[in-house]
């Protein structure tokens, strides 16, 4: 009997007979075991019918499984993952729509080829014949073509293949070569790689898709319509989920599908995809971003909330772990190899092997490619470095955009290894623990650095924000631009200057940045390597109290104090556990070298000394040189900033100054009227109050309750004393950011705080005398108030006797004619001698500024150092001629004060209370223990000028006069600024007119004569006054023994009265001339001493030729 071979049943006929087409029926009964699909079906869309039956062949035969039909499954998920998929992989795949009765209406069109007409009759004599409606298909669906509207292809980007596509039969499609098409995409979820050899079965793809599909199978006519897709889902629902998914998938109900965006064909937004009325969605963007932030095990722990998303962090190498990559069901492989580096933005980045859009990060992007070593030691106690002990930190900005400088102590350690490396490994916190990187830098990975680098204010405050400087030392001969410093504050970038050259030398540079606020991690990048210096904060806390300070700028020195709680007073100072700066090198360590030691001192002489302290003999402290160094070009015009062009030179005649900058003294008696004095002054002071907000800041004080006392000199003219007022207040304000209001900065007169300090051990009427180095500030007290009867002051001090005349560059520098420099130059110079810190500073005196007055500072500061057996003070002591301009000096002063006090109806003081650097000459002059030759010629001259015996008086000096000034304002407490004395001088004249009285400054100024009225009538009164006061002294000296009480030699004397009458006058006019003073202003002190000075001057130098 003849055979024929039939796919399907229910036909008959052998031979040659007339077909029918297939019935629906018909079509159903075809069968294959699995291993091939029917490939003889005779229509163009054939596919469709294949995936329908491979759908309800798996659903029959198996849910997993490798047969032809699983495939057929596998590859039709795959296409409806990759729809939901689109948007991130937009730009290797592409979205197209397809309008069958269109596309056929167009190929078939007028004017069309042959071939294409046919082949578009062809297809829609195939479309229309399976377009068969569910009546006449006896209520079996087949392909739905009567209600598609458009069919929508994916196709490769790049080769414009088709992929595959949305199917009315089985809502996706997969093309037979969809693996050839995509075959250069590599397009992969998870484990899986679409059109693989490996099958994935929907239980074994992503939960998210999971359930977008069966929100799909909600939607209303989703059974009837794919019968054999809907059949697939449940038995996978009911057998293959797990039990979390099953119950998520089965609580889904229609409305589920609208939380998905719609899957748009390019990017037209309004041209949505749908199968048969059910719209396509797309892997929501809280799951493509923040969802895979939430749901991965590699999610980073930061310390700090990130701006946009949480990034994930990578391992490099194997990582064994099966931590969840992505998303539920995407776990990591082994095997997945990681770049070392994500260079992308956040906004593009690319996960690897998922090519999910989202942000990662591994090794690289924390660690430093290579790592910057420097020559010494790091001090370990003030900067972290994580177990290594010369390199800086080599954790990228990166790291610290998420991670605190605290954490990086915890997360980084630095190994040295035998062979010279170091081993990095850095431990990184995620959601399911930390993904840990070891980076070895081995010797061709370390970067030699010769850099210092210093911080100031070395210290932090919470709630507070302030501007610190940051030093660097370099070598410029190995890099000609200077290093790169970046800051960071919790991972934010803090504002930083351009960098302050104060040294240009290519041997050894120094460059300062000036930060706009607070920072925690410093990040250093030279020639292309960077590096990272984390200071370990010691904080200050929040402060609650104040802290009281008293200021002395003096003309030869300035001394500094404070009073924190119920503390005495304390001279300013800088520890090594409380710097008010700190450099990295570490002092102590064993391996460190003189040269790094070296090195780093520079930024003492920029900076301010590391130690200020009386602990310990030797030690730099407090009272110290007035002195300022600033950069040589620096432009008066503008206000220079602190460290970056100025500060306050300190270690002055301690060390060579540095030539490559200006230095400035006696700033104290400047030309305010001059711009650049005026701002070299404000420049010195700011730096004072700067130093006093730092140290609020390092003892835990409230800056808003800190109170800055300072004092003047009332014989400064009004406009000078405003200028200095106006100076104080700018820079409290510029440093505090405060108002300087209230009693936050008061100024008194210097003659006043003195006695305050004495005050509780003298009785009855007192005479402070406070002398400094440009001025001596007189005050008169009865016990019974703290308030002065009087105050006055004169430019006659110091200086005066060791100093070379007159304050102005015609005379000043002529130490080669000043009697001291002569007689104790060659004695000074033997005692520095191989001294390779003090010699070479005592002949740039000696040689270059031939200052007189910072010859004899350096001498006493030399004896004071006890770096040698030498005594500035012993020599004097001991040389019978250089002893009288101080006798003639100590006789002047009590020749004023006596007759400033007499005529101004003051009775004799009981006390003259000594005060100021330069008193110290009092015990020099008389060394008994209680002054008792200075208090008799004291008593003397008051006598006489009195015409009455004087039974009592007493000269008394402290041990430590300079500091009294300030240690008196801070133990009795100063509430306001003092103004309101009343300040009284002697114009030095006699007889009973106006040149011969004591004038009030203030009250009476239309009564003072003015300079202009200085004249040959008040010139021959002023040399009468000198002339009496001579014969005061020889009538004293005629009555003692002046070797004998002051060890003075007599011939000496002689010497004196022999050249003391000469040009007496022309003295007197170039005092005026020294000190600014103009014609149309009212004369503001005593003209007595002004021919002094100019006579001391030359008695000294004729001392010097007789007694050497």
């Amino acid at each position: 009997m003849a055979k024929v071979f039939r796919l399907h049943e229910g036909a008959s006929g052998t031979g040659w007979f007339v077909s029918q087409p297939l019935t629906p029926a018909q079509l159903t009964t075809i069968r294959t075991e699995g291993k091939e699909v029917a490939t003889s079906i005779p229509s163009p869309y054939a596919r469709i019918d294949l995936v329908k039956s491979a759908f309800r062949w798996v659903t029959g035969h198996g849910i997993d499984g490798n047969s032809a039909h699983h495939r057929l499954v596998s590859e039709a998920l795959d296409v409806a993952q990759l729809f939901y998929l689109s948007q991130k992989y937009r730009s290797k795949i592409q979205v197209v729509s397809y309008n069958p009765v269109a596309r056929f209406r167009a190929l078939s069109g007028t004017g069309g080829l042959v071939r294409h007409n046919r082949f578009a009759e062809t297809l829609q004599l195939y479309w229309d014949q399976d377009s068969v409606s569910r009546e006449e298909a006896g209520n079996l669906v087949l392909y739905n073509f009567e209600h598609v509207r458009r069919l929508y292809l994916l196709l490769n980007r790049a080769t414009r293949q088709v992929i595959g596509g949305t199917s009315p039969a089985t809502l996706f499609i997969a093309a037979p070569d969809a693996g050839k098409a995509t075959a250069s995409l590599h397009l992969k979820s998870s484990d899986h790689r679409f059109f693989g050899e490996k099958l994935c079965p929907l239980f074994q793809r992503e939960p998210s898709f999971v359930k977008y599909l069966y929100a799909l199978a909600k939607q209303p006519g989703f059974p009837v319509n794919f019968p054999e897709v809907f059949a697939y889902l449940e038995k996978v629902r009911l057998e293959m989920l797990s039990h979390e998914l099953t119950s998520a998938v089965t609580n889904l109900d229609a409305s589920a599908l609208a939380s998905y965006n719609p899957c748009t064909v390019g990017s037209n937004m309004n041209d949505t995809c749908e199968v048969l009325g059910i719209p396509l969605g797309i892997q929501p963007e809280d799951e493509e971003d923040g969802g895979i932030g939430e749901t991965s095990d590699f999610t980073m722990v930061s310390d700090y909330p990130p701006e946009a998303r949480k990034p994930l962090v990578l391992p490099q190498g194997r990582f064994p772990g099966r931590w969840t990559y992505t998303t539920p069901g995407i776990l990591w492989n082994e095997d997945n190899t990681v770049p070392l580096k994500n260079d992308q933005t956040p906004e593009l980045s690319v996960l690897p092997i998922q090519e999910d859009r989202y942000p990662w990060l591994s090794e690289g992007n924390f660690l430093e490619e290579k790592i910057i070593e420097l020559p010494y030691p790091v001090d370990g106690s003030k900067f972290t470095q994580c177990g290594a002990s010369n390199c800086l930190i080599p954790l990228t900005p990166l790291f610290f955009k998420y991670f605190s400088a605290a954490s990086a102590e915890r997360m980084l350690t630095l190994r040295n290894l035998s062979g010279g490396g170091i081993e990095a490994i850095l431990e990184i916190p995620v959601k399911r623990g930390k993904i840990t990187f070891r980076k070895i830098y081995s010797q061709p990975d370390k970067v030699k650095c010769d850099l210092h680098l210093a911080v100031i204010p070395y210290v932090r405050v919470e709630d507070k924000t302030f501007p610190y400087t940051i030093g660097i030392l370099d070598d410029g001969r190995e890099e000609p631009n200077p290093v790169r410093v970046e800051c960071y504050e919790t991972g934010k970038v803090t504002g930083i200057s351009e960098p302050v050259f104060r040294n240009r030398s290519k041997v050894q540079r120094s460059y300062y940045y000036k930060t706009s606020g607070n920072f925690d991690v410093v990040r250093i990048t030279s020639g292309g390597s960077g590096g990272c210096v984390l200071p370990r904060w010691k904080p200050a806390g929040k402060g609650y109290h104040a802290v009281h300070f008293a200021i002395d700028f003096g003309t030869t020195n300035t001394h500094m104090e404070y009073k924190y709680g119920n503390s005495d007073a304390v001279a300013f100072d800088s520890s090594a556990s409380q710097p008010v700066w700190q450099s990295l090198l570490d002092v102590h360590h064993p391996s460190v070298n003189f040269q790094d030691i070296a090195d780093d001192r520079i930024f003492e002489q920029e900076i301010i000394p590391y130690i200020l302290s009386d602990e310990n003999p030797g030690e730099i402290r407090f009272p110290l040189r007035t002195a300022l160094a600033f950069n040589k070009d620096l432009d008066a015009r503008t206000l220079p900033e602190p460290f970056q062009h100025v500060n306050n030179y300190m270690l002055y005649e301690k060390i060579h100054f540095p030539v490559y900058l200006d230095i400035r003294t006696q700033l104290k008696w400047s030309n305010y009227a001059d711009t650049r004095d005026e701002t070299l002054v404000r420049s010195y002071i700011e730096m004072l109050v700067l130093l006093v907000f730092y140290k609020t800041l390092i003892l835990g004080g409230d800056p808003d309750q800190t109170t800055i006392t300072w004092f003047y000199p009332v014989s400064m003219d009004e406009y000078e004393l405003g200028v200095l007022f106006r100076t104080w207040q700018q820079a409290y304000k510029s440093v505090f950011g405060l108002e300087p209001a209230g009693s936050r900065i008061n100024g008194i007169p210097e003659s006043i705080a003195p006695y305050l300090y004495y005050k509780s051990s003298v009785i009855g009427q007192s005479l402070s005398i406070d002398i400094g180095g440009g001025s001596s500030d007189m005050a008169v007290f009865d016990e019974a108030t703290s308030r002065a009867k009087l105050i006055s002051s004169v430019k006659f001090a110091g200086n005066a006797i060791f100093g070379d005349g007159f304050p102005t560059g015609e005379f000043r520098n002529n130490s080669d004619r000043n009697g001291f420099v002569r007689i104790f130059s060659a004695p000074a110079r033997e005692a520095v001698r191989g001294d390779t810190l003090m010699e070479p500073i005592l002949e740039n005196i000696l040689q270059r500024t031939k200052d007189s007055a910072d010859f004899s500072s350096f001498l006493f500061g030399l004896e004071a150092g006890s770096r040698t057996p030498f005594s500035y003070t012993r020599l004097l002591e001991n040389h019978k001629w250089m002893k009288l301009p101080i006798f003639i000096f100590y006789g002047a002063l009590a020749y004023y004060a006596a007759n400033l006090l007499k005529l101004s109806g003051e009775k004799v003081p009981r006390y003259i209370l000594l005060s100021g650097t330069a008193s110290k000459t009092a015990a020099i002059l008389d060394p008994t223990a209680k002054l008792n030759q200075l208090s008799g010629l004291f008593r003397f001259i008051f006598g006489k000028v009195y015409g009455t015996e004087i039974p009592v008086l007493s000269v008394q000096l402290s041990s430590i006069p300079k500091e009294i000034t300030c240690k008196g304002a801070l133990k009795v407490g100063v509430g306001e600024s003092i103004t309101g004395n009343t300040i009284r001088f002697w114009m030095g004249g006699t007889g009973d007119g106006i040149w011969g009285t004591a004038l009030d400054k203030e009250k009476e100024i239309l009564k003072t004569p003015k300079y202009g009225d200085i004249d040959d009538r008040a010139m021959e009164m002023i040399e009468k006054t000198i002339l009496d006061f001579y014969a005061l002294l020889d009538e004293y000296t005629g009555g003692v023994n002046l070797e004998g009480a002051f060890n003075i030699e007599l011939q000496a004397y002689w010497i004196f009265r022999h050249m003391r009458g000469e040009n007496i006058r022309e003295y007197l006019m170039r005092g005026l001339k020294a000190f600014f003073k103009k014609n149309e202003k009212h004369a503001e002190e005593t003209l007595f001493f002004y021919p002094l000075i100019g006579i001391l001057n030359k008695l000294s130098f004729e001392l010097s030729e007789t007694g050497d």
